[in-house]
């Protein structure tokens, strides 16, 4: 089989193929699907996690809340606390001077007594008394002032009794809020711990979302260059560029062979894509070494043989100047050389009426 059927038949692939000719025809189209479709995965993603930063932050809203009311409960406690600080201080000083006033009056008590018996009570009781009435007074005298001192000592005694359980209540009440205060400030703790978890969440969703953001905005880029790639496709036409082309690798001599041209051209010199377009075959071809073959659309095809190296894929969108692939030996010249065809579907074109004079 010679080598042109062999290029006759890769092309007659592509035109009984019209869905491989129709897919060609948008080379960006493809991509485009794909980048709208991923960008409505990152939109969801990113607003998953807006919610979800939402909900931590409502969270974080209500620890804080709850935060001031303890705080607001811890200083009314400890204003409680320093009222019965004072309380208790006035308490223990009506104690002492209670304490005093016993002391005092019994000291008192015991001068009158002793002054009295030195004055008159010694002269009094060491004296015969006339009779009964003079004996009775002189009882009810006595018994006025023991019964006297001893009214007083029992209200005092009795007011110290009275403040000495006020005092043990505010011990007790003391203690309670103390105990109060305790519960509270550990509530407070673990809200605080609470909070400070929310926000180490809320801190990562919002790097995640931020990064999403990122992704998005480098993927709506994509698409607006895709998109306008794809217009710009659009208006492109092969068949206007007829005389305008650039040579695929810079020329130093050319020779017309079989329904192609070869270019002479040192070895490794880059070889590039005449024109946008898709490539729609990259692989070895008996007869033609390393072969690519780039679809313009409307049914306009290039062909690059005998490349020493190639840089791009089947699949891929070039354009126009993109290097494809490097010059290698052209046994149809026996040296380096680009071989190089232009084809509207199965027909060969002449590349030199095509290429820029």
């Amino acid at each position: 089989m010679t080598k042109e059927i062999y290029l006759f038949i890769i092309f007659l692939i592509f035109l009984i193929l019209p869905h491989t000719s129709q897919a060609f025809n948008d080379p960006y189209k493809e991509q485009l699907i794909q980048k709208k479709s991923e960008l409505t995965k990152r939109q969801k993603e990113l607003n998953k996690l807006k919610q979800k930063e939402k909900r931590i932050y409502n969270e974080i809203l209500k620890i804080e809340k709850n935060i001031e009311r303890i705080k607001i409960s811890l200083k009314k406690n400890n204003e409680n606390l320093i009222n019965l600080q004072k309380r208790e201080s006035s308490l223990k000083k009506e104690i002492i001077s209670l304490q005093k006033d016993i002391k005092f009056n019994s000291e008192y008590l015991y001068k009158i007594l002793n002054m009295m018996w030195d004055t008159y009570l010694r002269k009094f009781y060491l004296s015969t008394p006339q009779d009964f009435k003079d004996i009775h007074l002189r009882y009810i005298w006595l018994e006025y002032i023991y019964q006297a001192y001893n009214n007083k000592l029992k209200e005092i005694r009795k007011k110290q009794k009275r403040l000495e359980n006020q005092q043990k209540k505010l011990e007790s009440l003391k203690a309670k809020i103390k105990l109060q205060t305790e519960k509270i400030e550990g509530q407070k703790d673990e809200l605080l711990k609470e909070k400070m978890v929310l926000f180490s969440k809320l801190q990562n969703v919002r790097a995640l979302s931020i990064k999403k953001e990122k992704q998005i905005e480098e993927i709506i880029e994509t698409v607006e260059k895709l998109k306008y790639n794809l217009r710009l496709l659009k208006t492109r036409n092969f068949k206007n560029a007829k005389g305008l082309l650039p040579y695929p690798v810079k020329a130093q001599k050319i020779k017309k062979i079989k329904k192609g041209i070869v270019i002479y051209a040192p070895k490794g010199s880059k070889v590039k894509a005449c024109f946008s377009g898709k490539i729609v075959f990259q692989d070895k071809l008996r007869g033609f070494g390393n072969v690519v073959i780039i679809y313009h659309g409307d049914g306009y095809y290039t062909l690059y043989a005998f490349l020493s190296k190639v840089f791009v894929k089947m699949g891929q969108v070039v354009e126009g100047s993109e290097p494809i692939g490097e010059v290698g030996f052209s046994p149809f010249v026996r040296t380096y050389g680009l071989y190089f065809e232009i084809r509207k579907g199965k027909n060969t074109l002449n590349p030199e009426q095509w290429l820029k004079k």
